[in-house]
């Protein structure tokens, strides 16, 4: 990730943020996002597996796909709008703060899914259930 955003930083720079910084940028930040959010998907999933707490690594992964999707959405409206930053801050803004609520919710309702889960698992394991 880390290496893509130096990427789009010396593509600014030579291009003077032209088309091709455009293009690049949208390409880039749209393929970390969706990493972002199958690689929490999976943490996630083994979290959930391993009995770990609300507070994950699934959780820190959520937080930087939000920080990366929240950029491109604004990259995609500044095109849209005539390379109007305003348009950009705030469409990036807000596309960032929801997905990063609905990647959180989708932790919290996983987890309590799971946990769920393992109690009813454990009340079919003892004898003694009724």
């Amino acid at each position: 990730m880390s290496a893509g955003l130096v990427a789009l930083g010396l593509i600014a720079t030579a291009t003077r943020i032209g088309t091709a910084f455009y293009a690049f940028g949208l390409i880039l930040l749209s393929t970390l996002s969706f990493i972002g959010f199958v690689t929490c998907d999976r943490v996630l999933q083994s979290g959930i597996e391993e009995l770990h707490a609300f507070r994950t690594t699934a959780g820190m992964i959520g937080v930087v796909t939000a920080v990366l999707t929240g950029p491109a959405a604004g990259l995609l409206a500044t095109i849209a709008a005539g390379h109007s930053a305003v348009a950009g801050f705030v469409t990036g803004g807000v596309v960032g703060a929801a997905v990063l609520v609905a990647l959180m919710w989708f932790q919290l309702s996983a987890w309590a899914h799971g946990h769920q889960q393992r109690l009813f698992e454990d009340e079919q394991e003892r004898p003694d259930a009724g």
